[in-house]
Order: structure tokens, then C-alpha cells, then sequence
């Protein structure tokens, strides 16, 4: 790893040395559920599309345009062969 830091440098020290071997929580997921930029007026409403599947508008239109890429992709690579 090539350090552009005094920080890089220390935290590539400190993994060498193991400091960040059996810490708890290794190998768990990691919670996400808590928003800190969103107001606590939000979070409800975030919580609530998470739990029941959904994500906002703006996630799902994502969603649907990466997977209709991919798929056009796929089109293109088998028209090529």
C-alpha cells in the first residue's frame, strides 16, 4: 500500500502490527440504518422503506436504469458474436 500521508503511514503501522485483528464486529455487517445527514424528521420515513423493501424514487430509478444498461449490454455482446 503506498502511503500519501502521516496518517496512511500510521494506520499502515498499525496494521502491520495487528492492532485491527479480532475487534468486535468483525465480520458483521455493518449498521447503516442511521442517517446522519438526514433530520430526525426523515429518519422515520427512511427506516420504514428499508424494512418493507423499498428505497426512494430516486434509488429505484437508479436501480432501473443500471439494470436496463446491463441488460442492453448483454444485448450488444451477443450481437456482436
Amino acid at each position: 500500500m503506498k502511503s500519501n500521508s502521516a496518517i496512511d503511514k500510521i494506520i499502515e503501522n498499525a496494521i502491520a502490527e495487528g492492532k485491527f485483528e479480532n475487534l468486535p464486529g468483525e465480520g458483521q455487517p455493518i449498521e447503516w440504518d442511521l442517517n446522519d445527514f438526514s433530520g430526525d424528521d426523515w429518519e422515520l420515513a427512511h427506516h420504514l422503506l428499508k424494512e418493507n423493501g423499498f428505497a426512494p424514487e430516486f434509488i429505484e430509478l437508479r436501480k432501473a436504469i443500471e439494470q436496463d444498461l446491463e441488460q442492453a449490454q448483454k444485448e450488444y455482446r451477443i450481437a456482436l458474436a
